[in-house]
């Protein structure tokens, strides 16, 4: 008998020998903050359960769910991350489709406008963040309770009060992208720079005939290329433009200036002097026709003046209308929304994780010695990318799996990202010695029922605008300018000079 009560006794031992974690599982599944930096008061990890999450990222870059970044993200929140690459030219498709299925993400990165994300979060399908502000220390510490960042509640709030959406805060420089010029195929050819439109038009003629199989200027923008060229033509857009001659808010698109643009890119179309598949190409494509003979004159990343080589020579060019102007970035945005389910909380959480300190230094930087290291002289460096060329966020994304789009709501400030550097701080010294560097009126502030209203309409007329403006260039469909314009001022665009105006 006695023989018998030492067998189970060692038996029960085993067992819970067995069943105790490793040391190793013990830095996974306790609180762990002070082994990944500032958490920001969160408790990781955030599961012990192994729980899936699956994200919805919108980028090119595929098996990124194995990528170092994603992999170090699962072991710190316990969480079984199934991210999934959905590329930006079936995004819309593809939301339309787990809508229709009811079986979304259970976190979405981008895709949506805020107009949507509001409408589908007050219809239950989104969480409101706000709701859960004792279990999200960095969102109440960053957000609520930051004098710098908490306009984000009075700016994107939905019509009942709520946020559905996680912000994304310091996420980029204040001056990222100018127009751009092949420097070397300018200085060979002789070629002054334009100051002017007409001279614009007549240096990209010049250029088309020195190079008969080229598109003289290429776009990556897609139909972002009417935002970047609005600013030449005297508006902003698109959405609610604030003219200064009159101190009133208009429609962007109902501006003189947007039928001005379409004729004058219509005029550029026609003649080959622009890519005509402007609306399509990729940053790849780009790469491939700005550094051989195929486009000269593009608007892109300031930092591409860093990209020179013995055949190519990117420099800043002026804008369309011939004079140098930039714009800058915002320094908060839209960033990922939850999907209203069972990992709802797990999913808020993990978000939160992301805006911390410690998340932050994670998602743009990595972990130290394993995707980047600290120099002597101060300051660190990405491990394996040459520290005499620009860098590349695509190429940091392809490698570790940072700086995957939305999933990234903060740029750790030690990132050399954030620094300028060689030739692109030159043109950055220069835009702001001369006052190039501009800022955009922010939008006009309104009450949550006003807000939701304008917001709807605001999208609504946008993609009515960008429409036809891709048709009006094209030349399909109706492109009455005219017609149109007295149907969008009857869809909204008078109710929105009401609502902003009164």
């Amino acid at each position: 008998m006695k023989k018998i009560f030492v067998i189970i006794l060692l038996l029960s031992v085993l067992v819970l020998t067995s069943c105790s974690p490793s040391d190793g599982d013990r830095i996974i599944f306790s609180k762990t903050d002070e082994n990944y930096g500032d958490t920001g008061g969160l408790n990781l990890p955030i599961d012990i359960n192994d729980t899936q999450v699956e994200i919805m990222a919108v980028t090119d870059v595929d098996e990124l769910a194995d990528s170092l970044v994603i992999k170090e993200l699962a072991k710190r929140t316990g969480l079984n991350i199934n991210l999934l690459s959905i590329s930006p030219s079936v995004v819309n498709r593809q939301i339309q489709l787990y809508l229709s299925t009811n079986e979304l993400p259970d976190i979405l990165c981008s895709g949506i406008d805020l107009s949507e994300i509001n409408r589908l979060g007050k219809s239950g399908i989104f969480v409101p963040v706000n709701k859960y502000l004792n279990e999200l220390p960095n969102f109440r510490k960053k957000i609520i309770e930051n004098s710098d960042f908490n306009n984000i509640m009075d700016e994107y709030t939905s019509g009942d009060g709520n946020l559905y959406f996680f912000p994304r805060i310091e996420y980029q420089k204040e001056i990222t992208h100018s127009f751009l010029m092949r420097k070397d195929i300018f200085d060979k050819n002789s070629l002054e720079l334009w100051e002017n439109k007409e001279e614009f038009y007549t240096t990209l003629k010049k250029l088309k005939e020195l190079y008969p199989g080229s598109s003289p200027y290429v776009s990556q923008s897609g139909e972002k290329i009417f935002d970047n060229w609005a600013p030449s033509f005297g508006f902003e857009f698109p959405g609610m433009y604030y003219e200064n001659s009159t101190g009133k808010w208009m429609y962007s698109a109902i501006h003189p200036g947007f039928e001005e643009m379409l004729k004058f890119i219509k005029r550029l179309y026609d003649e080959e002097l622009i890519d005509r598949n402007f609306l399509n190409a990729s940053s790849y494509i780009w790469d491939w026709k700005i550094i051989g003979e195929n486009g000269f004159v593009t608007f892109g990343e300031i930092l591409s003046v860093n990209k020179t080589s013995d055949e190519y020579r990117l420099f800043l060019a002026p804008d369309v209308s011939g004079e140098y102007k930039v714009y800058k970035n915002s320094l908060t945005g839209i960033g990922p929304v939850v999907t209203n389910n069972k990992n709802s909380l797990l999913s808020l959480k993990l978000l939160d994780y992301l805006l911390s300190p410690s998340g932050v230094e994670l998602t743009t930087l990595g972990t130290v010695n394993v995707t980047y290291e600290y120099r002597e002289t101060g300051g660190v460096d990405y491990i394996n990318f040459s520290k005499n060329k620009a860098l590349s966020i695509k190429e940091l994304e392809e490698k570790f799996g940072l700086f995957i789009p939305g999933l990234y709501l903060s740029v750790d400030k030690k990132s050399p990202l954030l620094s300028y550097e060689g030739e692109e701080l030159s043109a950055v010294v220069f835009l702001n010695k001369n006052d190039y560097v501009k800022e955009k009126k922010k939008n006009k502030i309104l009450t949550d029922t006003v807000r939701e209203r304008a917001n709807q309409i605001i999208t609504a007329l946008d993609t009515k605008a960008y429409q036809f403006a891709i048709d009006y260039i094209s030349g399909v469909g109706d492109t009455d300018y005219h017609k149109w314009l007295s149907e969008i001022k009857k869809q909204g665009a008078d109710e929105l000079y009401e609502i902003y105006n009164n």
